[in-house]
């Protein structure tokens, strides 16, 4: 079920490498003038092009069992954050017909979902940390999980072939991840709350190509890699209402991240296409707050491990403007 939520607006662009462009080796596959293409072969180079797209987005991750007791178990894929819509802009410069600098911005804020469970007569309840801890009398356990995640890429682009564009650049990408427990019990509410944040810096290489153009019709693609570093750090607070105790700490890593995507694009002027496809995005080493309660340690704090990879998937919408 899609989840939509108001979004404040922010003012950014990127270059849309998941889109592909027009101006991608028309003159491979003959080129239409009524497309606004930019290609070598395909007469003026259009300078600039914007574009504006809705994204449809699921948010997955590994399965970890958080809780255990007589009345059942909760376990992290019980919250099913589903699909989320979000956005992403992009502008694009042409500096000739070989290369061009580039810029991209995406967002998706924010993915939520409830859940509750182990609910029934009074009994214990076990959080399955690395020290595992046992509470007492629990009737019901309810749980929030929510993430987000924003990306900004700055870029050049250089044309290999008359089909193959070579991309390379900076990108920045925000993974904020926050997972919350309310114990129910005769006693006082007992409560959990771990939130995870990861800061990736660092650089990425790629392809994009046309495969496909017939008239006003197009299908392109792209595939991308990077290396970054990330700044995680995570916050654990155990709140039994009469002490509190929390495992913190911080630490960096190195994250892999991979970025597929295809689009169909249909120009409706000689300036503006409606493009739609589907991408993926999968991001490794990175602190997610499921994973970073289970390995909790209220004892000696054990900081952060930031171990997990997150996948994102789904599907895109939008329009482009060149001139």
């Amino acid at each position: 079920m899609l989840k939509f939520h108001q979004k404040r607006f922010q003012v950014a662009a990127w270059f849309l490498l998941s889109m592909g462009l027009t101006s991608i080796a028309q003159g491979q596959f003959g080129c239409d003038a009524s497309s606004g293409c930019d290609a070598v072969g395909c007469g003026a180079t259009t300078r600039w092009s914007f574009g504006a797209k809705a994204l449809f987005l699921e948010r997955a991750d590994d399965d970890v069992r958080i809780f255990s007791g007589a009345n059942g178990n909760f376990d992290s894929d019980e919250f099913d954050l589903g699909f989320q819509a979000g956005y992403e802009l992009n502008g694009r410069y042409n500096l000739n017909d070989s290369n061009a600098l580039t810029v991209r911005w995406m967002s998706v804020d924010r993915w939520s979902d409830s859940h509750g469970d182990l609910v029934g007569p009074a009994g214990n309840a076990t959080l399955n940390a690395t020290a595992p801890v046992t509470f007492p009398g629990v009737t019901s356990i309810d749980g929030v999980h929510r993430s987000d995640l924003h990306s900004l890429e700055l870029g050049i682009s250089r044309r290999l072939t008359e089909s193959v564009r070579l991309t390379t650049g900076f990108r920045y990408l925000e993974i904020d991840d926050r997972i919350g427990f309310r114990l129910d019990a005769a006693a006082t509410p007992t409560t959990i709350d771990t939130a995870a944040q990861n800061r990736l810096y660092g650089g990425q290489i790629g392809l994009e190509s046309e495969l496909f153009r017939k008239g006003k019709w197009s299908l392109d693609g792209f595939g991308q890699v990077g290396l970054f570093g990330n700044a995680a750090k995570q916050s654990t607070l155990l709140d039994t209402g009469v002490v509190q105790i929390r495992d913190a700490g911080d630490r960096g890593k190195f994250s892999f991240l991979a970025e597929l995507g295809l689009n169909a694009r249909r120009s409706l002027t000689s300036q503006l296409d409606l493009v739609a496809g589907y991408q993926v995005m999968w991001v490794t080493s990175v602190a997610v707050a499921s994973d970073e309660l289970v390995h909790s340690n209220f004892i000696a704090p054990h900081g952060v491990d930031a171990s997990d990879s997150v996948f994102y998937h789904g599907a895109t919408v939008g329009l482009e403007y060149h001139y």
